[in-house]
């Protein structure tokens, strides 16, 4: 995420806030303090000063450095708000000035900097804290306590990961949680039939068949789910009573955000919504979920009664840690009014900016608006889930089903995109019985990338289903990482290993019953 853009809306909010209530505004300002200092590493603390709320850097000797930004605000082009620092004793206590000096009317201010705050340009961009620590102050930060959320280690327990606050803990990348509740790293894999590896206790596996040994469907017929809020968090996927076990792929959203609701949930906490962002990125998951999943997070984010909506994602961009797009997933977005994206002076307030006790306590201080949020596609009706189909309208196809073939009458009038050469991850390989086959593995196969009509992608699928002899075990469809974009790829089965390699499937070969 970028940390200059987060330091920008803040200092945003912090304006719009100065408007109607100054303490509202120096608590975001603080807000805005603890986050760069601990975007260095530090270890900081929100506190209070003298009723103002301050951010405490933690440093090695056991002291703290207490920043109260916007101790005063005067707005003017010169100085339009000042800083005021003091020094913790590791005991609590603040410590005086060792000058005696009390000319600002505070002799526990042990330091006063008349910086100014430079609101356009963001909170500490000329690192004057900084410059007070180590020249002034003479003493270090406490380094590492700050680290960005790591991979799950192997076998770790699903609930370490805390609900509270919300939307609670996430680990980075993707990962599986097994019928244990424990987690497990996956990692893309392009030599994999599925695309992914899962480091499970004996090795490397395949995603699907990891699946498969643990009793579960396999990914092609999973519908994805974007997760941006508490469904990120591995807890919260226990606590939910969620059907395992569950697959959640690492991805990022463009022009899209998590945004806080106006309302609250019955338990007392602030929710979050998706809504549109020109120009933010964000990292979330897309949770590859079978029915059962599906009916269970229909309870919990309230579907029935339109709490939240299910809709098909159509706005922004969602790309996985493989790099491909995903065009469609499916994802909860706020139906109710108590579930619109909140807005301070007609901004969203985004999660990444204030956590949720900072945006709780500023919506004591100043009253945000809601507004309806943007169309981000279909309504799903209640009752009804998405097929994976209605998600991914991409095909990539590299023999008799390629333009021109003897299969592409099949594929001819779903087609609504010029076709476009590509390649994939694989080995392709003559099998001699008048048709390619895709296998797994390190080469590069070379193919057409199509793009067909949403609406028919259900009786499309289910047709080349059949034809690729997928109930025999003759091939697996894949969902995988085709010219950026998330395509459908039938791979090799039981007929994997067959027949020598190939670059590409030439033409006029001759007709057969089989692709």
């Amino acid at each position: 995420m970028d940390h200059h853009a987060t330091l920008r809306r803040l200092a945003d909010l912090i304006l719009v806030a100065a408007e109607h209530d100054v303490a509202a505004a120096q608590r975001v300002a603080a807000h805005a303090v603890a986050i760069t200092m601990q975007r260095g590493g530090a270890t900081v603390h929100l506190g209070e000063y003298a009723g103002h709320a301050s951010a405490e850097v933690l440093g090695r000797d056991g002291r703290r450095m207490v920043i109260v930004p916007l101790f005063d605000w005067a707005p003017g082009d010169d100085v339009p708000g000042r800083w005021e620092y003091a020094v913790r004793d590791a005991d609590g206590t603040l410590m005086a000035r060792p000058d005696g000096d009390d000319a600002h009317g505070c002799a526990d201010i042990w330091h006063v900097a008349d910086h100014g705050l430079d609101l356009g340009s963001g909170t500490d961009e000329q690192h004057h804290m900084q410059h007070l620590m180590g020249d002034l102050l003479g003493w270090c930060l406490v380094l590492g306590e700050n680290d960005p959320p790591g991979r799950v280690t192997p076998g770790q327990r699903a609930t370490e990961y805390a609900l509270d606050p919300y939307p609670g803990q996430r680990p980075y990348g993707s990962f599986v949680i097994d019928r244990d509740a424990r987690c497990w790293q996956v990692r893309v894999d392009e030599s994999r039939a599925s695309g992914w590896a899962v480091e499970a206790a004996g090795g490397a596996v395949c995603l699907d068949a990891w699946l498969r040994d643990q009793g579960a469907i396999p990914l092609s017929a999973r519908v994805p789910l974007l997760g941006y809020g508490s469904n990120a968090s591995p807890g919260k996927v226990v606590a939910n009573g969620t059907p395992l076990p569950s697959v959640h792929l690492a991805c990022t959203m463009e022009d899209l955000a998590s945004v806080w609701c106006v309302g609250d949930t019955r338990a007392a906490r602030t929710p979050v919504t998706l809504d549109v962002v020109p120009g933010h990125v964000e990292q979330a998951l897309v949770m590859m979920c079978d029915l059962d999943e599906m009916a269970r997070l229909d309870q919990v984010e309230g579907r029935n009664s339109q709490w939240y909506d299910l809709v098909l994602l159509e706005s922004g961009r969602v790309v996985l840690e493989n790099g491909a797009h995903l065009p469609r997933p499916a994802v909860y977005v706020g139906g109710r009014a108590e579930r619109c994206p909140m807005r301070l002076a007609g901004r969203p307030v985004l999660r990444v900016d204030l956590d949720h006790d900072q945006v709780r306590a500023l919506r004591t201080h100043v009253t945000p608006t809601s507004v309806e949020p943007a169309s981000l596609g279909p309504v799903v009706p209640v009752g009804v889930y998405p097929h994976p189909g209605d998600c991914v309208p991409h095909l990539f196809v590299y023999g008799t089903l390629k333009p021109g073939h003897e299969r592409w009458p099949l594929l001819a009038d779903y087609v609504v995109a010029e076709p476009v050469d590509a390649t994939v991850a694989g080995d392709l390989r003559d099998t001699g019985y008048g048709w390619p086959a895709l296998n797994a593995g390190t080469g590069c196969a070379s193919g057409v990338l199509l793009r067909a009509e949403i609406a028919a992608m259900r009786q499309l699928l289910a047709t080349l289903d059949e034809v690729e002899g997928l109930t025999a075990g003759l091939f697996c469809r894949q969902a995988r990482a085709v010219g950026g974009q998330v395509a459908w790829v039938y791979v090799a089965g039981s007929c994997a290993g067959v027949g020598a390699r190939l670059d590409s499937w030439p033409l006029g070969r001759p007709k057969v019953s089989s692709s």
